[in-house]
C-alpha cells in the first residue's frame, strides 16, 4: 500500500516541475536577493556582514561548569548594564539531553580578570579553578582568520569555476553550478544573521563543506542530464534526483545525530551550519539548478 503512495507523491512531483518549473525558478531568486538585503542590512547596522564569534572577531570566551538554569537574556542584560562589555552567552548541554552543563560567555574585551569578575557578579557563582576555562584571540589574530576565509572560498570558487567550465565545455550549466553554490552560502550566512548565530572557525570549516558538497550535487545533476542519453529528459531529471536527494537527506540525518550527541560547541557550531546549508541546497539545486537545465535543453532542442 505505501509504495503506490510514493509512487504518486513522486509522479504529482514530477508533473509540477515540468508544468511549473519557471515560475518555482522565482522563489530561489526572491531567496537569494532576500540573503543579498539581509547581508546588506547586517554590514549597514554593525559593519561586518555575519556575526562573528571571538575566534574571528577577536576577545575572549568563557565556559563555566553548572547546572543552574539561567535565562540567557536576563544574563546579558544584566552584565551589559552594570558594565561597559558586549557579551554573547550560550548554553552548554550534555550529549544527547537538554541538561545544562554549562555556559560560554563571548567578550569582546581582551581582559580575562574583568569578564571573570562580570561574569561571577551576574551568575552568583565564584570562579575557582577548574571549574572555568578561557579561550582568547586577538583582534589581530581574528581579522586575519576571517581574511583568510574569504580567500579561501574565493579560491574554491575560482577553481570550481575552471573544473565544472572544463567538464561540461558549456557555460550555462556551468554558470548554473556556480550560481547554486553562491546561493548556498550566502542564503546559509543570511539565515545566521536572522536567528543570530554566530560564524566561527568551525562554520567556516562548515561552509568550504557545503561548497565542495553543492558543487557534488550539482555536477551529478548536471551529468545526467545533459551527458546520458537513457530516457526523456524528465527521466533523467527524476533519476538524478533519487540519487542526489538521498545524499543530501543521509548527510542532514547524520550531522543532526552529530548536533544531539556532541556537548562539544566547535562540533555543534559545524553542524548547525552545515545543516542550514544542505537543506538550501535540496532547495537551490532541485528547483533553481534543475530549472536553469531543463530550460537550457529545451531551447537548445527548440522546444518551447
Amino acid at each position: 500500500m505505501c509504495m503506490p503512495m510514493t509512487e504518486s507523491k513522486f509522479k504529482f512531483l514530477r508533473e509540477l516541475h515540468e508544468k511549473h518549473y519557471k515560475p518555482l525558478m522565482l522563489v530561489t531568486v526572491a531567496l537569494l536577493i532576500l540573503s543579498i538585503v539581509i547581508l546588506g542590512v547586517t554590514k549597514i547596522t554593525t559593519g561586518d556582514f555575519v556575526y562573528k564569534d571571538v575566534s574571528l572577531s577577536g576577545g575572549l570566551a568563557i565556559s563555566i561548569q553548572t547546572q543552574e538554569d539561567f535565562s540567557l537574556a536576563d544574563l546579558e542584560k544584566q552584565i551589559e548594564s552594570k558594565t561597559d562589555l558586549s557579551v554573547h552567552i550560550t548554553s552548554l548541554r550534555s550529549a544527547g539531553s537538554s541538561q545544562i552543563v554549562g555556559y560560554s560567555f563571548e567578550f569582546a574585551s581582551q581582559d580575562p580578570e574583568i569578564c571573570k569578575s562580570a561574569v561571577s557578579d551576574a551568575t552568583g557563582i565564584a570562579l575557582a579553578e577548574g571549574m572555568y576555562s578561557i579561550d582568547q584571540t586577538s583582534p589581530t589574530l581574528g581579522a586575519s582568520f576571517f581574511s583568510g576565509m574569504i580567500k579561501a572560498l574565493l579560491i574554491a570558487f575560482v577553481f570550481m569555476s575552471i573544473v565544472v567550465f572544463l567538464f561540461f565545455r558549456v557555460p550555462v550549466p556551468s554558470v548554473a553550478v556556480i550560481l547554486a553554490a553562491v546561493s548556498d552560502v550566502l542564503g546559509t550566512l543570511a539565515i545566521m544573521n536572522l536567528f543570530n548565530i554566530r560564524l566561527s572557525t568551525a562554520g567556516v570549516a562548515a561552509l568550504l563543506l557545503l561548497v565542495g558538497y553543492s558543487v557534488d550535487t550539482d555536477i551529478l545533476l548536471s551529468a545526467k542530464v545533459l551527458k546520458s542519453r537513457d530516457g526523456s529528459l524528465t527521466d533523467r531529471i527524476a533519476s538524478a534526483f533519487k540519487t542526489g536527494i538521498t545524499m543530501q537527506s543521509t548527510s542532514i540525518i547524520a550531522l543532526i545525530a552529530l548536533y544531539l550527541a556532541t556537548p562539544a560547541p566547535t562540533l555543534k557550531a559545524f553542524a548547525t551550519v552545515a545543516i542550514i546549508g544542505l537543506a538550501l541546497d535540496m532547495i537551490n539545486t532541485w528547483i533553481q539548478n534543475v530549472g536553469i537545465l531543463r530550460w537550457y535543453v529545451e531551447q537548445k532542442n527548440g522546444q518551447a
